[in-house]
């Protein structure tokens, strides 16, 4: 779905705030709903996104909340501009070997994880629009934390509890 839980937003917004600058140029990988601009703009911060469902960016009003809004694969996508990545749960949507090669573009990145949670592609409506996104079926379903300390050494625990996970290559 495009949102996320609630779990460890704050502690993740606290993160951002200490190892970024409203000068920092920012991307959120698969914005959805725009959670992390939603929470972020207030603070005087102004973000790109990046989105590879186009039905989210028109349905949520992205091109609002963000001040470049990019419709493609964070695969494919050069991310050597951004001083800061947020991927907020799209982790799991990828490979192992196309999250690695993501995880290597990063300078710095926060990566927000669902724990063990099996999901296929959506289909529903919402504020009119009928979202059909197959890029929501969840590739890797087994992460909890020790799969993601082995999987994903560069990341360190930012914070989580026995359902979600928020991890970053920032050394703190």
């Amino acid at each position: 779905m495009p949102y996320s839980y609630d779990f460890g937003k704050p502690e993740a917004i606290d993160f951002i705030l200490k190892n970024t600058t409203t000068e920092s140029k920012i991307l959120d990988v698969g914005a959805g709903i725009g959670t992390y601009s939603i929470l972020l703009n207030p603070h005087g911060y102004s973000m790109d996104c990046l989105e590879i469902y186009k039905g989210y960016v028109e349905a949520y009003n992205l091109k609002e909340k963000y001040k470049n809004v990019y419709i493609g694969n964070v695969v494919d996508f050069d991310l050597s501009d951004y001083d800061f990545v947020i991927i907020g749960d799209v982790l799991e949507h990828l490979s192992i070997e196309d999250a690695n090669i993501v995880l290597k573009k990063c300078k710095n990145v926060i990566v927000a994880v669902p724990y063990m949670l099996a999901q296929d592609g959506v289909d529903f409506v919402e504020n009119g629009f009928h979202l059909v996104n197959e890029y929501e079926r969840h590739l890797q379903e087994d992460l909890n934390p020790s799969i993601m300390e082995s999987r994903y050494p560069m990341l360190e625990l930012v914070w989580n509890n026995e359902l979600y996970g928020y991890y970053s290559n920032i050394k703190n």
